[in-house]
């Protein structure tokens, strides 16, 4: 075994900036090879594991040049024991960004996390290329199927990356950073949905000293590891995402950006349309983990209205459908939309419309043919 493979087993948490400083066979090669351009191929093909992504280079490239650089890559890269790319359970991997060669623009199927232990680096995400320069102790939060492609990092530029599936934040994960804010439901109704959208966070953790600390607990954990090695660095993750959420509200005080609160008014506006029945200020704030105050006051703030004008208004809406379009009682549509009594259905009904149900009812049926 080289003496590179054996530091994979003489790691000391001591050695953390040593192990990541050092150049690995491949980057060695790297460092001294004339630059050669990259296609577009994998974002075409979007493959996530390295031996597709060699057989799609040699489908798509045709330049001999590219071809014999990128064998002598892939032979190496597959010889190499890499002691920074590492499966720490079927939940959780990471690896160390290679330097002095680009990642290509591609997408994954699972989420990604990125962390800058040391430097800078050029980061273009989602179809419009928005380039992002990410700094040393920042993190930047990657949905599934979201394409982006990175800049040859440098030497001194350290780039850690996380590769977690969705499953990864179940019930029990989420629970470690459920908090009644806008900044969480976000995180949890937008950037970790099984949906194709290019969205992404980027936390200005740069002079967090919380975060910097997890994040060398992590990777020291990671690389000293032992058989609960998975089981701590799951923890940290939790202590992570918590200190992240502080970070994100701190640095954007009570403006949070728009994007975050129309995503979650739009969920929410969606649920109480699909629940009439049994929606409540309460319940819905139970359901989205806000405090019933503070939901009601973010939802004024978003559409001009109380939560209750909402719900009368969406009640009485669906009344009006089932009345045009069904024979069905009017106590029963009462019950159906959420009255719980006919007097107090029909007393806001003919407020609203200026006539009964059942005169609504009779006026929109069409007029019999002669």
């Amino acid at each position: 075994m080289d003496s590179y493979k054996m530091q994979a087993f003489d790691f000391k948490m001591s050695d953390l900036d040593a192990c990541l400083r050092k150049l690995t066979p491949l980057e060695e090669y790297l460092k001294d090879a004339p630059p050669v351009s990259q296609n577009n191929y994998h974002g075409k093909n979007n493959k996530d594991s390295y031996l597709e992504f060699m057989e799609a280079y040699y489908q798509n490239e045709t330049n001999p040049d590219h071809i014999k650089f990128a064998r002598t890559v892939f032979e190496i890269q597959s010889n190499t024991e890499h002691y920074l790319s590492t499966n720490i359970d079927t939940d959780l991997s990471m690896n160390q960004q290679t330097r002095f060669i680009s990642s290509p623009a591609h997408m994954h199927t699972f989420i990604e996390l990125i962390y800058v232990y040391d430097g800078e680096f050029k980061h273009y995400i989602g179809a419009s290329r928005d380039e992002v320069i990410m700094k040393k102790g920042e993190i930047c939060i990657l949905n599934s199927n979201v394409l982006h492609e990175i800049a040859p990092p440098g030497l001194h530029d350290i780039i850690i990356n996380f590769i977690m599936p969705q499953d990864f934040f179940d019930t029990t994960f989420l629970k470690l950073i459920s908090t009644n804010d806008v900044i969480t439901e976000f995180l949890i109704h937008s950037l970790f949905e099984e949906k194709a959208s290019s969205e992404y966070l980027l936390f200005p953790s740069s002079q967090n000293e919380k975060v910097t600390k997890i994040m060398e607990l992590i990777l020291s954990e990671n690389y000293n590891g032992d058989s609960y090695s998975h089981v701590v660095i799951k923890s940290y993750f939790g202590a992570l995402f918590t200190e992240l959420l502080r970070v994100y509200r701190n640095n954007f005080g009570t403006n949070y950006p728009k994007e975050v609160i129309d995503k979650t008014v739009r969920t929410i506006l969606e649920y109480i349309k699909k629940n009439l029945k049994s929606a409540s200020l309460s319940e819905v704030a139970r359901q989205f983990h806000f405090n019933p105050n503070y939901l009601g006051r973010m939802i004024k703030q978003k559409t001009n209205q109380n939560f209750s004008d909402i719900l009368q208004t969406e009640r009485l809406n669906k009344a009006c459908i089932l009345l045009e379009r069904s024979e069905l009682p009017v106590k029963f549509i009462s019950e159906e939309i959420g009255y719980q009594t006919p007097n107090q259905f029909f007393k806001l009904f003919r407020e609203k419309f200026d006539c009964t149900p059942q005169e609504y009812r009779k006026k929109s049926q069409p007029a019999p043919k002669l």
